[in-house]
């Protein structure tokens, strides 16, 4: 992977997310924009230069004259620092002829996590802010609107929960949701640089499509042996919460699974506009219209067993 920045370039990618973060501060709305201020840092992490790592330290110095340190440290921490590991991955995986492509989307979900769990904690710790309590406080006075507008409860979206279920569940469901986040978040990132460094640098790099996205190593086998181990430790009667935490691995295998899936669709279709002779498209429309996305979850399980697509792009 041949991506060359010269400093010049460097500095206008971090003055790009530098605008784009102060932008968002003063036009509230932009910060629904705010997943686009990774890229330029996973560009610059991506160009394997040294100084990466010193435009975090540039972004917050810049960051603390035209906002205060809070938000500095959020950017930093949840975007930059994401953004400048994501993109030494992305080197790493492309120049290493037998790693999976797609470590960086991977490893990048678990990166988004845990800087946004650092933050939240240096937050609370340092800075008195208490992100999950403001969290918990809004899921609260979301469900007592749900409960006291008639239009919304003849909706029936929880069923018969009370509002205390209902934010028990989301406090429960809490890793989940920052999975999701992550994951999401490590897709479009990715796609979106890779898009970047072809048509801004002319890198002509050939990154991995996501119609051949493909779960790393046995996940199946993987899934199936956590459950096994949760179940014995339910059995053995050790006070762990693992009703709980259960409840988060399936949901997370399932995102893992449907977002396999969905790259299967993806695959399929493209066979089809390219070859009408395809009827594979219609057993899995077919699928799709009686199981929901749960249908395409399994599709995804099924091609990791047995590569229905025939993909496992190493090189």
């Amino acid at each position: 992977m041949e991506l060359k920045m010269r400093p010049a370039q460097i500095a206008n990618m971090v003055f790009l997310a530098l605008t784009l973060a102060v932008l968002s501060v003063y036009v509230p709305l932009l910060s629904l924009l705010n997943l686009l201020i990774v890229v330029p840092y996973v560009i610059v992490g991506a160009s394997n230069n040294k100084v990466s790592v010193l435009t975090v330290a540039f972004t917050f110095a810049i960051l603390l004259i035209f906002t205060d340190i809070s938000y500095a440290l959020n950017i930093c921490i949840a975007f930059a620092v994401p953004g400048i590991l994501i993109g030494k991955m992305m080197y790493s995986s492309i120049n290493k002829e037998d790693s999976n492509k797609y470590s960086p989307i991977f490893w990048g979900t678990i990166v988004f996590m845990i800087t946004l769990v650092i933050y939240t904690f240096i937050a609370q710790k340092f800075m008195s802010i208490d992100l999950m309590g403001d969290m918990t406080k809004t899921i609260k006075e979301a469900m007592q609107l749900y409960t006291t507008e008639p239009t919304l409860k003849d909706l029936h979206l929880f069923g018969d929960m009370t509002t205390d279920e209902i934010v028990k569940y989301f406090t429960n469901t809490i890793s989940t949701m920052l999975f999701a986040r992550g994951l999401v978040w490590a897709v479009i990132v990715y796609y979106l640089s890779a898009f970047v460094i072809n048509k801004k640098f002319k890198a002509e790099i050939d990154f991995p499509k996501f119609a051949e996205f493909y779960l790393p190593g046995q996940t199946v086998i993987v899934a199936c042996l956590i459950y096994i181990l949760f179940m014995l430790l339910d059995y053995a009667g050790l006070g762990i919460k693992t009703d709980i935490i259960l409840m988060n691995l399936e949901m997370v295998f399932y995102m893992l699974f449907f977002l396999q899936g969905v790259a299967l669709y993806v695959h399929y279709v493209k066979a089809w506009i390219a070859n009408k002779r395809s009827r594979t498209i219609f057993i899995l429309i077919f699928v799709l219209l009686l199981f929901g996305f749960l249908g395409v979850a399994f599709i995804g399980v099924m091609d990791s067993i047995i590569n229905l697509r025939k993909v496992r792009r190493i090189s």
